[in-house]
């Protein structure tokens, strides 16, 4: 008898509950048809001017180090000749 007392508490915490988000839901539509809160841009429209960094992935760190050592080598040996 005591399992079925204990669902009948919690169904009638539940329902409190509930009836306190529908009166909080209330509430911020009275809120929003009366203008207290401010109508905001859509996401596409905040975020459409900012432009993405170009990530470089690390991959292979050594052999891109090696690379661009052979590459800077190329590149001022024959400054160094001139």
């Amino acid at each position: 008898m005591e399992e079925s007392h204990s669902h009948n508490d919690q169904a009638k915490n539940l329902r409190r509950r509930m009836k306190e988000d529908k009166s909080v839901l209330q509430e911020v539509s009275q809120e929003r048809s009366s203008g207290l809160i401010y109508n905001l841009p859509s996401r596409s429209e905040v975020h459409r001017g900012k432009s993405t960094k170009v990530k470089w992935k690390i991959k292979y760190p050594f052999i891109r180090l090696l690379v661009f050592l052979f590459v800077g080598l190329i590149v001022l040996l024959p400054l160094y000749f001139l």
